[in-house]
């Protein structure tokens, strides 16, 4: 089974911004940081979710050994 990404998209009135991130535990530890500087920032529009994708994720990933190659 291949792993999947996790997408942080972030609101920001009209504009939307999105990013990747391994594990969907990543991207809730990012929406805890928006959430902590959200009135910081001073826009009352912004809102953020995490999207989980079925596509595989690019990072390499281990191959088995063939049999016979010592």
């Amino acid at each position: 089974m291949s792993p999947l990404i996790t997408i942080l998209l972030v609101h920001i009135g009209a504009n939307t911004y999105s990013t990747t991130y391994p594990s969907q535990m990543a991207c809730g530890e990012a929406l805890v940081a928006i959430a902590e500087s959200a009135p910081v920032v001073g826009e009352p529009r912004i809102w953020a979710q995490c999207v989980r994708t079925y596509a595989p994720s690019k990072s390499i990933r281990p191959r088995a050994r063939g049999e016979g190659n010592e």
